[in-house]
């Protein structure tokens, strides 16, 4: 699933206050999640279409900032997003590596990214500081997590032949 960057949220400690962060990846300004699609039919005969992001124990980076759950969205290296797609599933395990922090950038963000109806590019950018000069080096990214069983196929995102 292509990205350019994704929201975490890490616990402050008080318990209950959570600071947003943006996540990039240096040197990609996309990069590929590991992810799933499947299409089923429920028992009324209504399709159902979804997809979920493969995540996997957290690295040193996303253990300070995911620190509650410590786990991260499953990045695929660019050498690995065609193979993701077209292998077998038992090679497609093989695929799935923490991806290096050290080619991670976690920049801190404005509150405002917890309330849907905020939908602006100021979201990615720290907050207080101008547009030009908050712009991250790469890119990484989060996004919502939809967690689907199903009895029918799963195909890795984002295939869809």
């Amino acid at each position: 699933m292509p990205a350019t960057g994704f929201f975490e949220w890490q616990v402050l400690a008080d318990g209950k206050t959570k600071q947003p962060y943006y996540i990039t990846l240096n040197g990609q300004d996309i990069f590929g999640f590991a992810a799933l699609w499947d299409s089923s039919k429920r028992d009324d005969g209504v399709t159902v279409e979804s997809c979920t992001i493969v995540t996997m124990p957290a690295n040193a980076l996303m253990t300070v900032i995911h620190n509650v759950k410590h786990r991260m969205p499953a990045i695929l290296t660019k050498e690995d997003r065609h193979a993701w797609l077209t292998t077998t599933p038992d090679d497609a395990l093989t695929l799935l590596k923490q991806y290096p922090d050290t080619h991670m950038v976690a920049t801190p963000v404005s509150k405002r990214v917890n309330t849907p109806k905020n939908n602006d590019a100021e979201l990615t950018h720290p907050p207080g500081l101008p547009e030009q000069s908050t712009e991250p080096e790469s890119g990484f990214a989060v996004t919502s997590r939809v967690d689907k069983t199903s009895r029918h196929h799963s195909r890795r995102c984002c295939s869809r032949d």
